[in-house]
This record gives C-alpha cells, sequence and structure tokens, in this order.
C-alpha cells in the first residue's frame, strides 16, 4: 500500500446482488441459445460501468454484459452469447443454458438442477462425516461465481487433536478427551492424575514422605527412586581397594570392579543392589574412576541395581547437592574409551536403577581402534548410557559428561522398544561432529521427568534457565561447523512418551534443536519444560515435528520454549511442524523465536507443509506466542500458518515483536478458524501487521487485533495494517465480530484492513465477508484508513453492519476504493456490497481496554446473520449483537 496514494483508480467492489438479478438463477437462464445463435444478452450498466462484453455464438453478437456496482465499479463481462454449430453442441443435462461446450452460455455449477447455472448460493461442509454441528463444528456458504463454486465460507472444522480448554476441539461429542494421565513423584510419593479437569490442565502434586531413609522393605520410602540404598545388608558392595577374586560383597570384603559386583548380585539369595564408593570423603574432590578398558562396557543384569556416591569410611552415601551451576556432585565415575559406558540389554523387564554415578567418555575418540570415531573401520556411536530393549529401567542422579568428541554422540540411547525413566539427572550429547543428541529414542517409551533444578512450587513446571553445567538434558555445547544437535530426539515413540518438568538445551550446530519428533508419535507429551535452543546458525528450533503418521502430540503448560540463531542466515522457530503431524500447543506460558542473534526468520509457531500434507495444527491458549524479542530478523512472525497449516489459532495471546518486518498471525491458503486471540503485530523497522492473510479460507472471528505498537524511544513502524488480506479467486476469508486498531503512533501510515490480490491475479473481484467488526484507523499522521480497496475489482463480497471509526488526531479516510484519492461517505460504502454499516467512535472503556462503554452506538448495531454465539470472553450474544468482539 503506497504512503500517499496519488492517483484515482476504478475501484472494485464486486456486487453479488446484482449478478443474482442480473442472472437469475431461480428459474430456466434467459440467454439459453436455440438451434440457430442469438445474441448474447445486454446488460445494464451501473454508474461508470460499462455494459458490453461477451463472446458470440455463431450468429450471435458480443453485445450483453452485467453492470459494475455504483460509485464507479467497472463492468464484469457480459455473458458469452450462445449458439450451436459445427464445432460442438452444449452439454446441458438440466436444459437451463449452462453447462460444457461451445453451444453454452457458460458453465453451470450444477447441471442437474436447473436452478443453478452461473451464480446461486448452497450450504456446505467439509468435515468428517458426524462431526457438523458437534462442539464448535458448523457449516458455512458457497457461492457460485460464473459457474464455479467458491470456497466454502464460514465453515468451522474439526481440529486433530484435543486442547485442554473445555472445547470439544474434534467435534466428536466429548471435550477435553484422550489426555491421558500425568504422573508425579518417585517410590512410595508416585501419583497418578487426569491430565486434565474442568476445562484445565490438573497439577499432579506428589504425595508425602513416607521416611527420609529407606527401610530395608524392598521399597523407596523416601521418594528418592532408589531402593534400600541407605540399608547395609540390601548392598554388594563395591570399593577402589576391593579384590574380585575374595570379595563377598560385604563392607569389609567389596568387590573391585562393578561388573563383577553385578554377576554375583545374580546369585539366588543374594541382595539385588549393587552400592559403589568413591573416595574415603564425600565430595568432588574424592572421586574414584571405575576404568571400564579398551571397548569395556558396564553390562546391567536384570534386576540388579547399581547406586554410587558412597564414602568408604562409614559407607554413608553422599548428598547429591550440586554446586553453584547445579551439576550433582558425585564422587563415583564410569569410564569408557569407546562405544557404549553403560548398557542396559533386552534381558532387563524387572525394575533395574542406575543411580548416582558419572558415566564419563573421554576426549580423543579420534579414529581407528579403541576411538570413539571408528572402530575397525566402523563408525561407533560413542553412548554414554544404551537402553536396548530393556523395560523399567530408572536413570536417576546420573551426570552423562558432554566430553565425547566421537563422530556420533549420545549421552542416552533407548531402541527396540526400551521403556526408561530418566529423571534428576544432567545429561550431555557430548561433541559428536556428525551428531550430538543428550537423549535419543528410537521406537522406544521414554519417560524424562524432573531433570531441573528449579521448579515453579504450584505447577511444577521447570523455570531453570539453561546452563551448560545443570541439571538438565543437553545439545552440544561446542560450536561445530556440521551436523546436529538436540537434547531429546523421539523417533518412532511408543504411546506414553513423555518429557515433563525438565530443562533442556539445544546445542551449538548448524542445525539445533530441544526437542525433534518424527515417525510415529502417537500419545507423545511434551509438558512443563524450559526450552532454550542457542547458537545454530542454519536453524534453530525449540520443538520440531517432521511427519508423525498423522498423530497429535501435545505441547502443553512449558515455562518457555525459545529458539536463538547466530548469523545472518539462520531460520528459528520456537515450534515448528512440517507435514502428516498436527501438535497440540496448549496453554504454554512463552513461546520465542531469536530472541537473540540476527536471524533471517525468526517465528514462533510455524505449521505448514511438507512431502504433501500439512501440519493442522492446534494452538490453543497460550499465554504469550512472541515472533521476536529483539530488533534483528529480517522477518518475524508469532504464528505462521501457511500451505494448509493449522486446524486452529484459540485464545492466544500473539505479538510479532521486532525486526524489519513483523506480524503477529500469517494466514495463507488454509481454513484455519481463528478465534478469541488478542493480537498485536509490535514495531517493525519496515512494515508491521497484525494479521496477514492470504488466499485464506478462515473464519476469523471474535479477536481483538492491533497493529503497530511501539514503546519507549522506538522510532514508528513506516507502514501499519492491522489486517492484510491478499485474495486470489479460490477463497475467501469470513471476518466477523473483531475488534480491529491499526495502532501506530507519529510518521506512519495505518490501515485497519487493506484488501487487495494476493499476486496470482491482478484482481480478484467480490471476495470476502466482513460483518459487525469495528475498523479503527490508529494514530499514524500520513495516512489514516479504515478500510482499503487496494486495487480496482478487488473488494469485499459482503461488507455489512461494521463500525468504521472516524475519530483520529488527524482526518480518517472511512473507505478507499481502488487506490482513489479520497474515500467514499458512509452512505455510498452501504450501497457497495451490505448494508447496515456505521460510522461513529465506539466509546471503549479505555484506550487499553476494547470493552464497550454503556453508551457506545455499537451495542446492538450488528446482525445475527453470520455472528458467533458468544463473544471474546465467552459471554453469549444477544439476538441483537453488538458490534466487535466484546459483547456488552
Amino acid at each position: 500500500m503506497p504512503l500517499r496514494p496519488s492517483a484515482p483508480r476504478t475501484a472494485g467492489l464486486a456486487v453479488a446482488l446484482a449478478i443474482a438479478v442480473g442472472l437469475s438463477c431461480d428459474r430456466a437462464n434467459p440467454f439459453y441459445d436455440g438451434p440457430a445463435g442469438q445474441a448474447g444478452a445486454t446488460g445494464g450498466a451501473g454508474t461508470g460501468g460499462s455494459a458490453t462484453g461477451g463472446q458470440p455464438g455463431t450468429g450471435g453478437s458480443a453485445t450483453g454484459g452485467q453492470s459494475g456496482a455504483s460509485g464507479g465499479a467497472t463492468g464484469m463481462a457480459g455473458v458469452d452469447g450462445g449458439g450451436s454449430d459445427a464445432s460442438g453442441p452444449c452439454v446441458d443435462n438440466d436444459g437451463d443454458g449452462f453447462g460444457v461446450g461451445p453451444g453454452c452460455a457458460g458453465p453451470d455449477c450444477d447441471d442437474d438442477d436447473p436452478n443453478v447455472g452461473r451464480a446461486a448460493a448452497r450450504t456446505c461442509y467439509e468435515g468428517k462425516a458426524g462431526t457438523k454441528d458437534v462442539g464448535p463444528c458448523h457449516g458455512g456458504t458457497q457461492t457460485c461465481a460464473d459457474g464455479t463454486w467458491g470456497s466454502c465460507v464460514g465453515q468451522v472444522l474439526p481440529a486433530l487433536g484435543e486442547a485442554c480448554n473445555g472445547i470439544d476441539d474434534d467435534c466428536d461429542g466429548t471435550p477435553d478427551d484422550n489426555l491421558g494421565k500425568a504422573t508425579c513423584g518417585l517410590g512410595a510419593c508416585a501419583v497418578t492424575v487426569d491430565a486434565c479437569a474442568n476445562g484445565a490442565p490438573v497439577v499432579c502434586t506428589p504425595g508425602p514422605l513416607q521416611s527420609f531413609n529407606d527401610d530395608c522393605d524392598g521399597k523407596d520410602d523416601d521418594c528418592d527412586g532408589a531402593v534400600d540404598e541407605d540399608c547395609a545388608t540390601a548392598c554388594v558392595h563395591v570399593a577402589p581397594t576391593g579384590d574380585d577374586q575374595n570379595a563377598i560383597g560385604t563392607i569389609f570384603r567389596p568387590f573391585r570392579t562393578i561388573q563383577a559386583a553385578i554377576t554375583y548380585a545374580t546369585g539366588f539369595g543374594r541382595a539385588k543392589n549393587v552400592c559403589v564408593a568413591g573416595g574415603p570423603t564425600c565430595g568432588a574432590d574424592n572421586p574414584n574412576v571405575y576404568a571400564l578398558g579398551d571397548a569395556g562396557t558396564l553390562t546391567m543384569a536384570n534386576g540388579v541395581s547399581v547406586y554410587g556416591n558412597y564414602e568408604t569410611r562409614t559407607w554413608t552415601r553422599c548428598a547429591f547437592e550440586g554446586d553453584p551451576t547445579g551439576t550433582p556432585v558425585l564422587n563415583t565415575v564410569i569410564q569408557a574409551r569407546s562405544g557404549k559406558v553403560v548398557l542396559f540389554p533386552s534381558t532387563v523387564t524387572i525394575p533395574t536403577i542406575l543411580d548416582g554415578v558419572r558415566v564419563s567418555r573421554p576426549n580423543g575418540g579420534g579414529m581407528g581402534p579403541g576411538g570413539g570415531g571408528m572402530s575397525n573401520g566402523n563408525a561407533t556411536p560413542s553412548i554414554g548410557i544404551s537402553v536396548e530393549g530393556a523395560k523399567q529401567v530408572l536413570i536417576s542422579n546420573v551426570v552423562v559428561e558432554d566430553t565425547s568428541d566421537a563422530a556420533t554422540t549420545y549421552g542416552i540411547s533407548l531402541t527396540g522398544g526400551a521403556e526408561a525413566t530418566i529423571t534428576r539427572s544432567e545429561i550431555g550429547a557430548g561433541a559428536g561432529a556428525t551428531e550430538a543428541i543428550g537423549i535419543r529414542s528410537v521406537a522406544s517409551k521414554p519417560t524424562i521427568r524432573d531433570n531441573c533444578d528449579t521448579f515453579d512450587p504450584v505447577t511444577g513446571r521447570c523455570t531453570e534457565t539453561c546452563d551448560a553445567a545443570s541439571i538438565g538434558v543437553h545439545g552440544r555445547f561446542a560450536q561445530s561447523n556440521g551436523g546436529d544437535s538436540v537434547a531429546i530426539d523421539l523417533t518412532d515413540s511408543l504411546a506414553g512418551t513423555v518429557v515433563e518438568h525438565n530443562s533442556l538445551c539445544g546445542g551449538q550446530a548448524p542445525t539445533a534443536a530441544g526437542v525433534r519428533v518424527s515417525g510415529a508419535a502417537n500419545g507423545v507429551v511434551v509438558r512443563g519444560n524450559s526450552i532454550l535452543v542457542q547458537g545454530a546458525t542454519v536453524q534453530a528450533s525449540g520443538v520440531a515435528f517432521g511427519p508423525c503418521s498423522d498423530a497429535a502430540p501435545w505441547i502443553v503448560g512449558n515455562d518457555l520454549i525459545q529458539a536463538d540463531g547466530a548469523g545472518m542466515d539462520a531460520r528459528v522457530f520456537g515450534v515448528v511442524a512440517n507435514g502428516a503431524c498436527h501438535p497440540v500447543v496448549d496453554g504454554n506460558i512463552k513461546i520465542l523465536g531469536g530472541g537473540l542473534g540476527q536471524p533471517i526468520l525468526s517465528t514462533g509457531v510455524s505449521c505448514g507443509v511438507a512431502v504433501g500434507a500439512a501440519s493442522r495444527c492446534l494452538v490453543s491458549g497460550n499465554k504469550l506466542i512472541e515472533g521476536s524479542a529483539s530488533v534483528h530478523p529480517m522477518i518475524a512472525t508469532a504464528v505462521d500458518c501457511s500451505g494448509g497449516g493449522c486446524a486452529r489459532v484459540s485464545g492466544n495471546r500473539l505479538l510479532g515483536g521486532g525486526g524489519a518486518t513483523v506480524t503477529a498471525l500469517s494466514i495463507a491458503t488454509t481454513d484455519a478458524f481463528v478465534e478469541r486471540n488478542d493480537v498485536t503485530g509490535g514495531c517493525g523497522t519496515k512494515s508491521t501487521f497484525g494479521v496477514v492473510a492470504s488466499d485464506a479460507a478462515s473464519r476469523f472471528e471474535n479477536n481483538v487485533v492491533r497493529g503497530a505498537a511501539c514503546a519507549g524511544q522506538q522510532a514508528p513502524s513506516p507502514e501499519v495494517s492491522a489486517l492484510r488480506v491478499r485474495v486470489s479467486t479460490l477463497r475467501e476469508l469470513d471476518v466477523e465480530s473483531n475488534t480491529i486498531d491499526a495502532g501506530g503512533v507519529g510518521m506512519c501510515a495505518a490501515t485497519a484492513v487493506d484488501l487487495g490480490p494476493d499476486g496470482s491475479v491482478t484482481t480478484a473481484g467480490a471476495r470476502g465477508v466482513f460483518r459487525d467488526n469495528i475498523l479503527r484507523a490508529g494514530a499514524c499522521t500520513i495516512s489514516r484508513y479504515d478500510f482499503v480497496e487496494d486495487v480496482a475489482k478487488t473488494g469485499p463480497r459482503v461488507f455489512s453492519y461494521n463500525d468504521l471509526d472516524p475519530t483520529g488526531i488527524t482526518a480518517t479516510q472511512l473507505y478507499l476504493r481502488g487506490g482513489a484519492a479520497s474515500g467514499v461517505p458512509l452512505a455510498v460504502v452501504n450501497g457497495l456490497a451490505g448494508n447496515g454499516n456505521i460510522s461513529a467512535a465506539p466509546q471503549f472503556v479505555s484506550a487499553s481496554d476494547f470493552h464497550l462503554g454503556p453508551l457506545s452506538p455499537c451495542v446492538n448495531a450488528g446482525t445475527p446473520n453470520g455472528a458467533p454465539k458468544t463473544d471474546f470472553d465467552g459471554k453469549a450474544r444477544d439476538a441483537m449483537p453488538d458490534i466487535g468482539a466484546y459483547e456488552r
């Protein structure tokens, strides 16, 4: 949109009513041709419109046309003259003159119904059978234009997943179903509750502590995950001074190696805990390293648990208090030179625990035998702990060091249907040059819980800031010029996979992520975490989804999901999903892209297309989704739904933030249902948009939208649109009951709504429905428009019962048509594509509160036709609904 329109152009509001009158579909077609060609019908010209148009059939003339709208709209092309000739007959099944072939008057929307020819309207619904009028799902309206049905305008389709919001998002008759259970606490304190109740996630509170020490009863009485670790008689002891040849596992005759003690403990009637000492006192200055030798691996046995961190004088177990950065103090170190340090084989099927040890993969993996990079000519990943098909594994109070520099490094790897709980630990990915992953799971079911130092006392969310040396799961921290770095990588996950209440740190690499999900993902939950990814040079993602077999993973209640890039070419995403994966992004506190660095693209949540399928995300109830908290990105977007992406964007606070071009919400070639969002564009140094809708068939209702909001000493954003609509001839946007304010201040040009073609066509005709909206032009001083048709011959199909707010620091143009120099008055607006529009100050409660005051002219001034049942706050609308997002 130019800052100062300099020359008038012919306006472009196409009028559906004129089509209905001139080419009525309630009778046989008036232009039906008999055997001899007849002239095409002559259309009447509107004010400034031309009646000439149409192509002759054999023996027919070209005169004929449909008038343009009064006020100067260019006339539409006339109906082609008919006439059958040697070039082929008209295939017209219903005899109304419309059909297929050169003898027809034009194409027919329904060739089996003589009442439906070139123009008509019908109800429509494209959702799964049995979902219409269930929950929020309902049908829409299709309009026939020039013999072709348009998109289904105003319909609301089912989401593929459920958010915990009291709404039946998937329209199956039951709200908030299939959200599963939440579990918290360990041992005797473990509690399991419904994950969602009464429309809100349930806070899981662990049960009371049973004892400060284990009571030698085969139970975890002190709720630390370990069983009978304080009971001397339950232990097979291992000490630096032990002797495998003469040991019997007592305090006075301990084993020297952990593997020998495990083997001994498997014997009938023997203690099943292996207790491993460090030095004579507690503390990091008295560790003992249990080296496994070249290509050595410590193999766990079924039901035999290994506990470290004892001192050898009294065999007291040392406390796990961390140093100032939160790293647990552990004096028991298990070290291997290559391959796997600790292995849980598939023969482990009953509770088996590894607790209180440091797992070391030393530097210098390199190449050749004994190295972490190549072994006997084959690539050998360096793995701290490998769980290979084992079940009922618990890994707690463990540190997997971050130092291994093999080609591929995993802190913990789960494969082959493994099931393991990983808690209260610090897991490092290592410095793998090709791939570095903190926890890798393939076709398995991990429970990754409470790997965090600091929790919200009410909700249990992890609130810890990511640090290289803290409890949590880490990707690579050493910068690499190649490969991927991921804190948690989930591939083909089994149902019940949970990642909750963790500090997750994405590492430095060209491509980095906090959590990455691909393949089967039914029942995957990412809940209550603090996720920060920094240092990626190509793409950084807080949570990244590839195609996941049409599953709907639940991303719920996370304290922070943030990604930052490094360098000018990085693309960063808080949450990104592409292809046949449909995450439910629900009730998160903050999702942020691009807080640091200078990325070319920074996005809070992005749902798009891959391998021919779109990610139908459900984005619901998030406290803040922000595109960028800095001014560096070239493009910053809070939520981006493209290529059919997103099923629903509901009840969120969206902020584009800072950058060159910033947008709070972008919806492109999608039918996403967008409702009850608080949307603010932000402050772009080039352009600022609250919402950009490009060739979208979305229902857009009950939203509060602001354009520019520049704070403090920030320069004003030069170009501002609260809602920019770009249309083609394929889809229509249905905009109902919103409050739309351009915002802005100072030297800028602002528009509440800006409508134009999307670039695929030069003009698009009558596209879009706008009813019951408050449109404010903001506070810019260069130019201020409530509604703009950007080019001639592209305007709304319906424009009724809106309030074009005339107030402002400078004069407000209510309605600008086709790039003309000045707007048209309200009386003309009401003759274009509807009626009932008003122009009055809406009298909000305050400048920041868009609820209507008691004397507002918008009260009872709307139309119930198309109005939502409730308002932004969920309050029921009455038979005479108010204009805007709020019902008084």
